[in-house]
């Protein structure tokens, strides 16, 4: 009885078993907002993260391939491999910008979220081409659109056509970036400048303009002593040195062209000759000349004893490219240059803002462009511009001088052409108007037209800022030395003014703050004691702190604060400080942010305030300041509370929209920070075995693919960036020794390099 009564129990057992089992399947994972897929991209590297199912993966990189699982717990991912049991590696997920940081060997890799976004070219009335690019990356400039009875004028970032658009500077990552097409009616200019180069140091012949782009307005024949002007020479290549054929009146210039002035010595019969497309011909003294022609590979040269005075060359079957003419009569002789089948030189350029824009020619298909910028490192000889004639040189470097420009016109079939030297200078004026205001501490000066910042030299350092203004009441009695320049982008930087200014009076105290009903500051050198003035009442104290507790507050109101330290002769007392806003047990409505910084009026009565950025407490500070760190792209919700003796305060809260910085070392470490418009950023100095770091660039591979540096006093994209380290190979200098130790020389080698000792 008692084996039957066990065998229904267990039976019991594994039916109720069984029931559970049935009854309760296994936990379905849901999947969370980091699934997706994220790549990583380098020059020589492509890398892709999959999330999926909920808590799968795989990570295919140069390593090979993994899979497994993951869990995600406040933001930091923990990746097991297929086959163990325990987490095998960890990484970073930003929910806001939708981005995992894997740490790899201690090199920092950001994965971006894989996804296309439309980047929508506004062609015209309403014409519009969409551009599919990926997240991180940027877009690809189109070809030039065409639209009848119009120029087109290059792809601009606003509707305004102020700012013209980077392709290789500006980042996608989001959807309604719009691109917009410039167009100015076609151009009826078809006239030319005409330069006279005399050919001696003398008095110059102003240009003249053709009428009709005939030479209308001929000045008078010159005259030189002891020589016999000859007539006007056209060169193809715009040089005295390879002079083509005598100026025809009836010619038509499609060009701005120099003539040059041809001289004879007085008395002596010289030669001379032209060559044009039907041949060539001369002058001379004798009835049988030797004829010599020299052209490009194809060309079967030529050398002929020929009667008369002209020769006839078929150049309509030759080659095109230059040939070289030579005349030779008796003991002369003469050469002249021809460019046969040549492309127009291109002739007019215009700089606005960093566009430029030349002048198309007939039949040329291409354009390459031969830069001169203030980046030494920029590659720019012969750049290819397609079939394009707008340039963006936004990434040149503006220098003394201006940036140089020659576009060289090319097509198969025909000779290329080559442009006279375009020169874009922008400096910007002297700092000037400087006045040093005794009363307040501040010097100030004339804003500089155009200049966007200015650079102070004071104490050997260098500060910069964007107001035109400086606060010397940090400083004490004495002469204050500093040197102002004007900067800006696309600029040459102002040349400085050096400005002095004889300070008569103590420094002004700083630091000042409240604590609790403690009002403080720090001590100033000199001061025999201080003033302390609360919404224009002053209160005179020996040591360097203030208690609001001797007087009436009430709740609420708000109290102006500020310092002054005094001297033994009340002369040099110092300037009051700058004052500090506070109310009594309340946080106002307050927060102010700029450059990097978050303030708010005091509190009297506050022990402390949390300032927090997204929900998230980023501190708990005395001051009522500090250095924000911004953590997401787009609107960052910033909110500040305080506490007392009564506990904690309501929030008070203001958004600050920011902007993602991505930072590439080009070593594999990528990171980010957060920029609101008008913050400083304060780029790190990465390290690189043998390389020293050569600042950051917003073109991956720096100054050698034409990229610009950054250097931007604050912040002023309204859009995501990407910069990029760029490297320079340290050069080191090696003793040599021969076998018995004795120094035999040195030698210089380059990092990277090949080298031969």
């Amino acid at each position: 009885m008692k084996n039957k009564f066990v065998l229904v129990l267990v039976a019991l057992c594994i039916a109720f078993t069984t029931m559970i089992v049935v009854a309760c399947p296994a936990e379905v994972v849901v999947p969370g907002p980091e699934t997706g897929t994220y790549y990583y991209g380098s020059e020589n590297e492509e890398s892709l993260l999959s999330l999926y199912d909920g808590n799968k993966f795989t990570l295919v990189n140069e390593k090979g391939t993994e899979y497994g699982t993951y869990v995600i717990e406040s933001g930091t991912i923990s990746f097991t491999k297929a086959n163990e049991k325990e987490p095998s590696g960890t990484a970073t997920y930003n929910e806001a910008n939708k981005t995992v940081t894997i740490t790899d060997g201690g090199v920092s890799k950001l994965y971006l979220f894989k996804k296309y976004f439309d980047v929508t070219f506004n062609v015209y009335e309403g014409k519009t081409e969409v551009q599919k690019a990926l997240n991180g990356k940027t877009a690809i400039k189109p070809a030039d659109p065409t639209r009848e009875g119009y120029d087109f004028y290059g792809w601009y970032a606003d509707d305004k056509f102020v700012t013209p658009y980077l392709f290789e500077g500006r980042t996608i990552t989001g959807d309604g970036v719009n691109v917009y097409a410039k167009w100015e009616l076609k151009s009826s200019q078809t006239e030319y400048v005409i330069d006279f180069d005399l050919g001696y140091e003398g008095a110059a012949i102003a240009p003249v303009t053709t009428r009709n782009a005939k030479l209308i307005d001929m000045p008078a024949d010159p005259t030189r002593e002891g020589y016999e002007f000859k007539g006007w020479w056209i060169s193809d290549y715009e040089t005295r040195e390879k002079l083509t054929v005598e100026f025809d009146a009836k010619k038509e210039f499609d060009a701005n062209t120099t003539l040059f002035a041809v001289w004879n010595k007085a008395g002596e019969n010289a030669l001379t000759a032209g060559v044009n497309n039907e041949g060539v011909h001369w002058t001379a003294s004798t009835e049988v000349v030797t004829v010599s022609v020299k052209g490009p590979q194809g060309f079967t040269s030529i050398e002929q004893q020929v009667s008369g005075k002209a020769y006839t060359v078929n150049f309509g079957s030759a080659p095109a490219g230059d040939y070289e003419i030579s005349i030779t009569s008796g003991n002369k002789t003469v050469s002249v240059y021809y460019k046969n089948k040549a492309l127009t030189r291109v002739s007019r350029f215009r700089a606005d803002g960093s566009m430029l824009f030349f002048n198309k020619v007939a039949k040329a298909t291409d354009y390459y462009l031969t830069i001169e910028c203030g980046d030494e490192r920029h590659s720019h000889t012969m750049l290819h511009n397609g079939n394009s004639n707008v340039y963006n040189f936004a990434n040149c470097k503006m220098i003394d001088g201006g940036i140089k420009f020659v576009v060289t016109a090319s097509a198969e079939g025909y000779a290329s052409s080559v442009s006279e030297v375009f020169v874009c200078e922008r400096k910007l004026d002297k700092v000037s108007g400087f006045n040093y205001d005794a009363a307040t501490g501040y010097l100030s000066w004339d804003e500089v037209e155009n200049a966007r910042g200015y650079v102070i030299g004071i104490d050997g350092k260098e500060v910069k800022t964007t107001a035109n203004r400086y606060s010397l009441k940090s400083f004490g009695i004495g002469e204050i030395n500093m040197e102002v320049y004007a900067v800006a982008k696309g600029y040459a930087s102002s040349s400085a003014v050096s400005y002095k200014v004889n300070k008569t009076v103590l420094a002004s105290p700083t630091n000042v703050k409240i604590l609790g009903t403690q009002l403080s500051w720090n001590g100033v050198e000199g001061a025999t004691g201080y003033t302390v003035r609360i919404n224009g009442r002053e209160y005179d104290e020996s040591t360097t702190t203030f208690d609001f507790a001797q007087i009436s507050l009430t709740e609420g109101d708000i109290y102006s604060v500020s310092v002054r330290a005094n001297a033994a002769q009340a002369a040099n007392n110092s300037v009051w400080s700058d004052e500090l806003d506070a109310r009594y047990l309340q946080l106002a409505a307050s927060l102010k942010y700029g450059e990097n910084k978050l303030s708010w009026d005091s509190v009297i009565g506050a022990q402390m305030y949390e300032v927090r950025v997204n929900g998230e407490t980023q501190a708990k500070v005395t001051d009522s300041h500090i250095k924000l760190v911004l953590n997401k792209s787009g609107i960052n919700t910033v909110s500040v509370r305080y506490f007392d003796n009564r506990g904690w305060s309501e929030f008070v809260s203001m958004d600050v929209t920011a902007y993602m910085v991505m930072l590439d070392s080009r070593v594999g470490d990528v990171s980010v920070i957060y920029a609101a418009v008008g913050d400083k950023l304060e780029l790190p100095d990465p390290e690189k075995p043998g390389y020293e770091f050569a600042g950051w660039y917003n073109v991956y591979g720096g100054a050698a693919r034409n990229g610009a540096k950054y250097e931007d006093i604050v912040f002023s994209d309204n859009c995501d960036i990407t910069l990029y380290a760029d490297w320079t190979a340290k050069k080191y200098e090696v003793t040599l020794f021969d076998a018995n130790d004795n120094e035999v020389g040195t030698a210089n080698i380059t990092y990277g390099e090949d080298y031969r000792i």
